[in-house]
């Protein structure tokens, strides 16, 4: 049986993953040959970039180190580069898009436009709350409902994660000296409970105002939906 591309990518970029501790993802993926990213990894490939992905990989999830969850997170928070990059290639066709590793410069670059890449995600308190408050209470009532202990999160608590990350963004563009086009590419993956088509709406909103201001781009999607943007301005109308 042919193996899946993401099991192909990760054999190469960790040859020994069969010494990995067995809840690593990257151990998960290839033995339970997990078919993701078929997409995301042709993009990759048609446009040159799977060698330096394979990099990026290697850095975020170091070989021989202790196994920390940590590990699986920032390797994760590559596949949302490789989203970006995908969304570069196939949606925006902004031409053939290549990963900067110098340090303080932005992800990804595209000719003269500067992509820079965001993991928006719950904190570890909020993943703490859902664990321990908002999952029993969905497994005992079916549905999340006010009450003595607030199930709904603030707005504010959404935009606030994506405004964190604008602002160490538009540092780095400060940084490189405002040159060329700038685009944000968020990939999301935070729970909204209760709120979720006003948070939507929130961030919409957010993001419209938060372009006019800086003279830039702003793309949002669902981590890994890069063909599904809740927000993308670079196309003819935001979706």
């Amino acid at each position: 049986m042919k193996s899946p591309p993401l099991t192909l990518l990760l054999e190469e970029a960790f040859p020994t993953w069969e010494e990995f501790e067995l809840t690593c993802w990257v151990f998960e993926a290839v033995d339970q040959h997990q078919n993701d990213f078929d997409e995301l990894i042709e993009c990759l490939d048609l446009a040159n970039g799977r060698q330096d992905f394979i990099a990026r990989l290697r850095a975020a999830h170091p070989v021989g180190a202790i196994h920390n969850v940590q590990h699986d997170h920032r390797l994760l928070d590559v596949f949302t580069e490789g989203a970006a990059f995908a969304w570069a290639f196939r949606v925006a066709k902004l031409g053939c898009p290549r990963f900067v590793a110098e340090e303080g410069a932005p992800d990804i670059a595209i000719e003269d436009t500067w992509l820079e890449v965001k993991t928006v995600r719950n904190s570890q308190e909020e993943e703490q709350f859902k664990e321990e408050v908002l999952n029993p209470h969905l497994r005992r009532h079916g549905i999340a409902i006010r009450g003595a202990v607030t199930l709904e999160a603030p707005l504010a608590g959404f935009v606030g994660k994506f405004q964190s990350h604008l602002d160490n963004a538009l540092l780095k563009w400060e940084r490189q000296g405002r040159n060329g086009q700038f685009i944000v590419y968020y990939g999301f993956n935070i729970d909204f409970g209760v709120s979720g088509r006003a948070a939507r709406k929130e961030i919409r909103d957010w993001a419209a105002t938060s372009e006019r201001r800086h003279g830039i781009s702003i793309v949002i999607c669902p981590r890994f939906e890069w063909e599904r943007p809740l927000y993308d301005s670079t196309q003819k109308t935001p979706v």
